[in-house]
């Protein structure tokens, strides 16, 4: 799955956000708004707190938060760019 690519390859930011957008361009344009990429943000967000307990800082929530932002940012961009002209 998408997650797991992503995973496997964070050393390899190009490659992964060329593969999150071609994903996104063949299976989100058709069920996925793009107001819903903040809410997933804020989700990913809480289920990590809730899951690293004590080792949840504010220093992995800025960079898990801006890693989210600057892949979102990217895929919604080339997915609803003709939407968002």
């Amino acid at each position: 799955n998408i997650i797991t690519v992503i995973i496997n390859r964070l050393d390899e930011t190009g490659n992964v956000v060329s593969r999150l957008i071609n994903f996104s361009k063949r299976k989100l344009k058709a069920s996925v708004q793009p107001g819903y990429f903040l809410f997933a943000g804020n989700a990913l967000l809480c289920t990590l707190s809730n899951g690293l307990k004590e080792s949840w800082t504010e220093e992995l929530r800025e960079a898990w938060a801006g890693c989210y932002t600057c892949l979102s940012n990217a895929v919604m961009e080339a997915t609803y760019a003709s939407d968002l002209a």
